[in-house]
């Protein structure tokens, strides 16, 4: 039966016990059409409640720091705009959508360009004078070369807290404002510890990558039952 024939009309309420969001009291026909119309995509949703929540987790650990959990591109082939958009639900902020959205020096890049993040830097505004240029930096000399240079963003990779730290510090004494990024294994454990440095970003591609599945049901109750 089509989700569309479901009375939308029927009561519910919102429930306040833990592991339960909300009470339903349909007719049980009412009930099994809109279980079996939803139940062949109930595992993606799983995946998205999942990922939303660990966001969350991400979210509420940032409260107050000004600074913001970020994704990756590091999505499923094809789900990329609904694992964004799951990210979206749970409080985070999506970074890039697709190669297109900026340039972005790596490691690999700046090997290409004889070791000199100068020359990279330089070669993709020769070329591309507009767009927005990402450095990726791992140790305190990369990024204040990368700021020379002109990068208009900086990701600071598997920094330990006290080199972030020294990075942020050094960064933000000059002038203009550089957005910087700690990424690279970045846990919930460590995630107020990281943003305390001053980044703008905590970058975790985990979120929708490895996040875990939310264990979703639907459970009949006799009524008057708690």
């Amino acid at each position: 039966m089509p989700a569309t024939r479901i009375d939308t009309t029927l009561p519910s309420c919102w429930n306040a016990q833990p592991r339960c969001w909300f009470v339903l009291a349909p007719k049980a026909r009412q009930l099994w059409r809109a279980r079996s119309a939803g139940v062949s995509g109930w595992p993606r949703r799983d995946r998205y409640a999942g990922a939303a929540t660990h966001t969350r987790r991400f979210a509420d650990a940032l409260a107050g720091t000004g600074a913001q959990v970020l994704d990756t591109r590091k999505t499923t082939p094809g789900l990329r705009e609904l694992e964004k958009y799951a990210v979206r639900c749970g409080g985070g902020t999506n970074k890039r959508m697709g190669l297109y959205d900026v340039a972005m020096v790596k490691d690999n890049h700046v090997a290409a360009a004889g070791g000199s993040v100068t020359a990279a830097v330089e070669a993709i505004r020769a070329r591309f004078p507009g767009v927005a240029i990402q450095v990726e930096a791992d140790t305190l000399a990369q990024a204040m070369e990368a700021i020379d240079a002109g990068a208009d963003f900086l990701l600071l990779d598997n920094m330990p807290t006290p080199l972030l730290r020294s990075v942020v510090d050094a960064v933000r004494a000059r002038p203009g404002h550089v957005e910087l990024e700690a990424t690279g294994n970045l846990t919930l454990e460590r995630a107020a510890e990281v943003a305390g440095t001053g980044v703008d970003y905590l970058s975790v591609g985990a979120l929708t990558h490895s996040s875990p599945i939310l264990d979703l049901a639907l459970d009949l109750y006799p009524i008057g039952r708690p």
